[in-house]
């Protein structure tokens, strides 16, 4: 069975300033690793294939950081939010 999920990660993180001044929130360490990884790994443990992660603020870093998804057991796809005015 194929299972997916949703991951929002396209948030500016203003209340987390200055630690996410210069990269997302959801890069931000947490026990030595991205924050975002270990909701990645959760949802690979879980039996999900194919995970979708909404990306704005400095979102090339997110995608940078988990690549395809290869080293999570899953299939990464990026969608691109664009500025809310």
């Amino acid at each position: 069975m194929l299972v997916k999920a949703v991951v929002l990660a396209a948030g500016e993180g203003t209340r987390m300033w200055p630690l996410a001044a210069a990269k997302p929130k959801h890069l931000l360490s947490v026990a030595g690793k991205p924050l975002i990884s270990h909701v990645i790994r959760g949802l690979s443990d879980c039996g999900i294939t194919d995970v979708f992660i909404v990306v704005g603020f400095k979102g090339e870093m997110i995608q940078s950081a988990l690549g395809d998804g290869a080293a999570f057991g899953v299939r990464i796809h990026y969608l691109h939010q664009t500025e809310w005015t």
